[in-house]
C-alpha cells in the first residue's frame, strides 16, 4: 500500500474479522475489528496506509454493529471512518444508524444525501441509498417531522424554514407538534409585549397635575422642607430602606417605544407576605442617570404598616435610587435619592383590597419629581 508501511498483524485481523462477518457472526467479527483498531491507535503518527486501514476497519465494525442493532456504536464507528476518509459507504452506514436513533432523523437524512452525492447516479449503491432515504422520509412524516396534510401552506413553509435553520446551525430538528408549541409561546409573548406597549402609550398621554400641586414639588424645595421637618415616627430605623427588591426573579425585557425611548418591563403580578421579597439582576434601564418614570399596580390585603413595594437603590454611593412605599399612616409614597438624603412625595391613602396605579417621574433638567 502506498503512502507508508502498514501493519501485517492488523491486516491479518481484518481478514479474520471479514470471514466471521460473512459467516454471520457479527459479535466475534466486531471483537476482532476492535482488536485490530487498538493496534493502530498506538501508531497514530503513521502515514496514510494505516489511516486507510483504520477507516476500513471502522466501516466494517459499523456494519457489524448495524447487524447487532447497537445503533450508537455503529454511528460512532462510521463517524471515525469518515474522519479518516470521506466515503459514500461511511455516510450510508452512519445514516442507517442515525435513522434508528431518536432525534437524529434529520442527521440521517443529511448523511444519505451526502452518500448520494458521492455515488455515481443510477449505480446499485445509489439505488440502495435512495430506497433508505425514501423510507426515512416516510417515517419522518408519520412521526411528525413533516407538516400534516391540510396544513396552511404558509404555516407549513414557516415550519420547513425553521427546521432548515436548525440544520444549518447543527441543531436537532423539531416535530410539527413541538414547533407549534414554540410558536404559541412566541405568539403569547408578543401579545403581552403589545399590551404593554399600548399601556405605556396610554400612560404617556395621561394629563399631568398643574404645576404647584402637592405631588409635583421641586426637589430642591422639597429638600429644604425636609431639612426642618420632623421625621415621622418609625418602628425601627432599618425599616426606612429595605435590603431587597420586591420584584420578580423572572427575566425583565426591554422594548423600544415609538418615540425611541427605552422601557424596562418586569412581569408580574407577585404576592408578598410582608417579609418576603425577590431580587432582579442589575439592569441599566432600571437605574437611569437621566430623567425617567416608573410605575406599578399595587394592592394591600392586610395592615398597611411600613412596607416597600419596589426599590432600586445604590448602597455604595449614599442615598441614591427610587422607591415606592406604604407609609405607617397608610399613605402611598415615592422616594427619590439625591445622594445625601431621600426626597419623599406623599399620595393618597391606601385602601385595603383596592388596586392602585402608582407612577413616579423624575425630571433631571427641571429638578422636579412627581407622584401620580
Amino acid at each position: 500500500m502506498a503512502g507508508g508501511a502498514t501493519d501485517p498483524e492488523a491486516e491479518r485481523l481484518k481478514g479474520q474479522g471479514n470471514e466471521k462477518l460473512k459467516a454471520g457472526n457479527a459479535r466475534e467479527a466486531l471483537e476482532i475489528y476492535e482488536k485490530a483498531l487498538a493496534r493502530l491507535q498506538v501508531k497514530a503518527s503513521a502515514g496514510s496506509a494505516l489511516s486507510t486501514l483504520s477507516a476500513y476497519l471502522c466501516l466494517n465494525a459499523a456494519l457489524a454493529c448495524l447487524q447487532l442493532e447497537t445503533w450508537e456504536a455503529a454511528e460512532t464507528f462510521a463517524s471515525r471512518a469518515l474522519r479518516s476518509q470521506e466515503t459514500s459507504k461511511g455516510y450510508f452506514r452512519r445514516g442507517l444508524a442515525r435513522a434508528q436513533m431518536n432525534g437524529l432523523e434529520a442527521d440521517a437524512k443529511r448523511d444519505f444525501e451526502f452518500a448520494l452525492k458521492l455515488e455515481p447516479k443510477g449505480s446499485t449503491a445509489a439505488v440502495l441509498v435512495q430506497a433508505e432515504l425514501a423510507k426515512l422520509l416516510s417515517n419522518s412524516a408519520a412521526s411528525g417531522y413533516e407538516a400534516p396534510p391540510g396544513t396552511d401552506p404558509r404555516r407549513a413553509k414557516k415550519f420547513q424554514i425553521a427546521n432548515a435553520s436548525k440544520q444549518q446551525q447543527g441543531l436537532r430538528e423539531v416535530t410539527f407538534a413541538e414547533w407549534e408549541v414554540q410558536e404559541d409561546k412566541v405568539a403569547a409573548a408578543n401579545a403581552i409585549a403589545s399590551a404593554w406597549r399600548k399601556r405605556l402609550e396610554e400612560a404617556s398621554t395621561c394629563p399631568r397635575p398643574e404645576q404647584g400641586a402637592a405631588d409635583a414639588q421641586g426637589l430642591s424645595k422639597l429638600l429644604e422642607q425636609l431639612a426642618s421637618k420632623v421625621s415621622k415616627p418609625r418602628t425601627t430605623s432599618t425599616e426606612l430602606v429595605p435590603d431587597q427588591l420586591a420584584l420578580s426573579s423572572e427575566p425583565a425585557s426591554a422594548i423600544r417605544g415609538d418615540i425611541g425611548a427605552l422601557q424596562l418591563l418586569v412581569p408580574g403580578p407577585f404576592l408578598f407576605d410582608g417579609k418576603s421579597s425577590v431580587d432582579v439582576a442589575f439592569d441599566p434601564l432600571a437605574n437611569p442617570t437621566g430623567s425617567f418614570s416608573v410605575e406599578c399596580w399595587a394592592v394591600c390585603t392586610a395592615a398597611t404598616g411600613h412596607q416597600c413595594l419596589l426599590s432600586s437603590r445604590d448602597q455604595t454611593s449614599g442615598k441614591a435610587g427610587y422607591m415606592f412605599y406604604v407609609e405607617p399612616d397608610g399613605l402611598w409614597s415615592f422616594w427619590v435619592g439625591t445622594g445625601k438624603s431621600w426626597a419623599k412625595l406623599y399620595g393618597s391613602t391606601a385602601v385595603l383590597g383596592k388596586w392602585t396605579h402608582l407612577r413616579g417621574t423624575v425630571d433631571v433638567q427641571s429638578k422636579e419629581a412627581r407622584l401620580y
